[in-house]
């Protein structure tokens, strides 16, 4: 098991060294989806702690943006009792169809689908990755 993580991380700060970013930011996300959980158990009131508290009961980088329609006091629940990151989302997002998941940069993003999404917060973030890309 310690082999195989020093093996990955010497393999990962290889890539990055040689300027190969994008291959190793794919080791990297693939890590992350594939980390194995056990025994997950949250209960919160909204959607944003529930992701806060999974990110750091599990050590996962997690952003989590609210449904326009999800605003309301719920009660949110993670029950999973074993299976990867990737079998979890996977399963909140099946459970809770407002939303879905993607992994980018190493991030955990959960998400509202489109017809769900706050669309002034959205024209804001399209703004700023303009800036960002100018």
């Amino acid at each position: 098991m310690l082999i195989n993580k020093v093996m990955f991380a010497t393999v990962a700060i290889f890539l990055l060294l040689n300027g190969n970013v994008s291959v190793a930011q794919e080791l990297i996300n693939l890590k992350i989806t594939e980390r194995p959980l056990r025994n997950v158990l949250i209960q919160k009131q909204s959607v944003a702690s529930l992701f806060a508290d999974l990110a750091l009961s599990c050590d996962i980088p997690i952003g989590v943006e609210v449904a326009q329609n999800d605003e309301d006091v719920d009660n949110y629940v993670l029950d999973f009792e074993h299976g990867t990151v990737r079998q979890l989302l996977d399963q909140f997002c099946s459970e809770h169809n407002l939303y879905t998941w993607e992994l980018q940069e190493g991030v955990v993003n959960v998400f509202p689908k489109p017809k769900y999404r706050d669309k002034a917060l959205e024209k804001t973030i399209e703004r700023k990755d303009r800036q960002i890309q100018d």
